[in-house]
């Protein structure tokens, strides 16, 4: 299995940070990461909700051991 890693960030020079911001809230919400479980996207949520919503979609857990994603 290959796990494709996303990253999402905000430019400080970007011209609608109010807007970024919206959007990577939306992203981390439940809704946001449950869109990430459609095959077509290919992507890991690390919202633990959604993990444990249906943990048989997951070998093991996504979210590794880092202590650094305990809060989300």
């Amino acid at each position: 299995m290959m796990i494709f890693p996303a990253q999402i960030g905000i430019l400080a020079s970007g011209q609608a940070g109010d807007l970024a911001c919206a959007f990577v809230a939306h992203l981390l919400s439940d809704e946001g990461q449950r869109v990430l479980l459609d095959p077509a996207i290919g992507r890991v949520p690390i919202s633990r909700t959604i993990h444990e919503a249906d943990p048989a979609m997951y070998r093991g857990n996504p979210r590794g051991d880092a202590p650094a994603l305990a809060r989300l």
